[in-house]
């Protein structure tokens, strides 16, 4: 009786191993596909906005939560301190990661979270980019320029 409790006991911890690998597998996988697509994302935007300081650029790729925080004026004021920078010369490529958080009453939420290093005619900066995936689309929710030029 106890011999078979044992192994009854054993076969299913075996299976939640077997579970816990092929969930950890998924995740990596996924994990991969989600950090190549976010990057690939970032190095198409980040030039698009700052190659000529497009503020429309930003709003068509920006997420609701990051149109709701800045309004028209914020953008302007921003850009207008941006543009001192000039027009880009050299973009160094997009640094960083995709995240997967589950949490209680709103699932699951993708995130990524870049840095690029860039030259401007007027100096260099350093582009910092938030993203969230939203009905399986990437969209900006954080952006900002760090650069002794501006601010």
């Amino acid at each position: 009786m106890i011999k078979k409790i044992l192994m009854g006991l054993g076969i299913a911890v075996l299976v939640l191993i077997a579970v816990a690998a092929v969930g950890i597998f998924y995740m990596a996988r996924q994990g991969e596909r989600l950090d190549a697509s976010s990057k690939a994302y970032a190095n198409r935007t980040i030039p698009l906005i700052v190659s000529t300081w497009s503020e429309q650029a930003l709003v068509q790729n920006a997420a609701p939560e990051l149109l709701r925080v800045a309004s028209k004026a914020d953008f302007d004021r921003y850009f207008a301190a941006f543009a001192k920078l000039g027009p880009l010369l050299h973009y160094d490529g997009a640094k960083g990661q995709s995240n997967i958080a589950v949490l209680a009453g709103k699932g699951k939420i993708v995130t990524a979270n870049y840095v690029a290093h860039a030259e401007f005619a007027h100096g260099t900066a350093e582009i910092d980019l938030g993203l969230i995936r939203e009905r399986g689309h990437w969209k900006i929710d954080a952006f900002h320029v760090n650069s002794p030029l501006i601010f």
